[in-house]
């Protein structure tokens, strides 16, 4: 049978099976974004596609498009809360369709959208920050321009100003180490700097690895990043307060004590104070030593020059690396992860603080899965009116949601509704898995996107077969409201 007609059996044969919803809890249809099935791109960590829910209604989507052994990026644009997707496009325009692209993030500046890429060039290997800008709110987008200088760039991270400020930063390898390089624009992306900047310490040793940056919604800029040396690994970071025009000295954020090396750092402004979030584990089981995961938090009292003690904000002997990301509403920072023993039972959890002083003693996480299992990747959201938002997923089987049902917009206690959703559950799990779900919220309505992937057995018949062959895959949205 030809792979695309086992895609669509195999896309076919699952069925979405919804629990009932809470009477605040409404759960509009089911819509797959990539117009032929099977053919989402997948990659080798989570989170390459993106999804942005627009003020006042609607959202765009983009996400990866399998052609042959290229990924371009797809783009599909709702224009308001009642309107489905409309037609696929390409956010990849030529001469990039032919790319092997990945992550897309979509986020606003003032009035306009900004898309930000890496895009690699297969045959020859030269990787390249794309940038794209929408100024009719996703449904079309201007030409993209490359804004490395080089051909060595990994996944770009993206923050914004509202008057048209845009910085970026990456990690380049095109001095031989992979280096933190950054550019900006002043105008809403019109223009950029003459060259990208290197704003990471040189040396033959540091090589950096995961990249995040954060803006104050002004001039301040930080840019964190999991630096590797001969010493181990560190969360480093560079602060800028003249909008990236000079950088401060990189410093060590993470106090070297955590024992197992600090991983994939994110930062946040809250209350004009910078906060970083990292990981640390251990999976292995050696001299003594359990496996345990980690979730550690710090702040920065001078705009990111120096930083305070090491907060460790919960650990799990015996537990698996979470899945962290932290977001802030402008006063406070919400960290959400999944942890639990690495045999299983994992719960999601959320602690939420202000920066005075940030993850202290009476910001406990707390649980919002109300049971507990084979709980990974969640992600969170939160609306203009200060509801949040919450998606994880359950034994590759079933896609959760969840609210909070205070809409505080001050203090650091969240609370969040005693019941989730199951806005998604497929019925053949031996064929069929759900995966990486992500939320975006506006206006009180959430839009969770997620992976559905199909199975490759019977098809595999030779070594050759696994080179050339890909599992069929789809990628599902879902709007969801919540009465107040």
């Amino acid at each position: 049978m030809p792979l695309r007609l086992i895609a669509v059996a195999a896309m076919i044969a699952v069925a979405v099976i919804c629990c009932k919803p809470s009477k605040r809890v409404n759960l509009d249809s089911i819509e797959r974004l990539n117009s032929t099935p099977g053919t989402l791109g997948l990659f080798s960590y989570p989170y390459y596609n993106s999804i942005y829910a627009l003020a006042g209604g609607g959202a765009v989507a983009a996400w990866l498009r399998r052609e042959g052994s290229f990924l371009p990026v797809m783009y599909r644009y709702a224009g308001s809360d009642a309107a489905v997707f409309g037609a696929e496009a390409y956010l990849s325009p030529e001469p990039f369709r032919q790319t092997v692209s990945i992550v897309p993030t979509i986020v606003a500046g003032g009035d306009d959208l900004y898309a930000v890429w890496q895009a690699r060039q297969p045959t020859r290997g030269d990787k390249f920050v794309l940038f794209s800008r929408s100024r009719d709110r996703g449904a079309t987008w201007s030409e993209e321009q490359p804004l490395n200088i080089g051909t060595g760039a990994f996944v770009p991270t993206i923050a914004t100003a509202s008057d048209g400020r845009i910085y970026v930063a990456w990690a380049d390898e095109r001095a031989g180490r992979r280096a933190v390089r950054f550019d900006r624009s002043l105008d809403g992306g019109a223009t950029w700097l003459p060259e990208d900047v290197q704003i990471s310490e040189a040396g033959r040793r540091l090589e950096a690895i995961s990249v995040a940056i954060a803006s104050d919604g002004g001039n301040r800029v930080l840019v964190v990043w999991d630096q590797s040396a001969r010493g181990g690994r560190s969360i480093v970071a560079t602060a800028s307060a003249d909008g990236g025009a000079t950088w401060t000295a990189p410093v060590q954020v993470d106090d070297g004590s955590t024992g197992p090396s600090p991983a994939s750092p994110a930062v946040v402004f809250a209350g004009g104070t910078p906060i970083v979030a990292w990981s640390a584990g251990s999976v292995a089981i050696s001299r003594g030593v359990d496996a345990f995961g980690q979730v550690w938090g710090d702040v920065s009292r001078d705009g990111g020059t120096t930083w305070g003690k090491d907060v460790l904000i919960h650990e799990t002997k015996g537990g698996a690396l979470p899945t962290l990301q932290l977001t802030s509403d402008g006063s406070r920072a919400h960290v959400i992860f999944n942890a639990g023993p690495a045999t299983g039972g994992t719960k999601i959890y959320v602690s939420s603080t202000d920066a005075t002083p940030a993850w202290q003693a009476d910001h406990v996480p707390k649980p919002i899965s109300r049971s507990e299992g084979n709980f990974l990747h969640p992600r969170m959201a939160e609306d203009r009116r200060g509801m949040m938002f919450a998606v994880w997923e359950e034994d590759a089987r079933r896609i959760h949601f969840t609210h909070s049902v205070d809409d505080a917009t001050g203090g650091t206690t969240v609370t969040w509704s005693e019941d989730d959703e199951i806005v998604y559950e497929v019925e053949d799990p031996q064929n069929t898995e759900a995966h990486y779900p992500q939320v975006a919220a506006a206006d009180g309505a959430a839009y969770v996107m997620w992976e559905v992937w199909g199975s490759l057995k019977g098809q595999l018949k030779t070594f050759v077969d696994i080179e050339r062959k890909t599992r069929p895959a789809d990628l599902y949205v879902r709007r969801v409201t919540v009465a107040r």
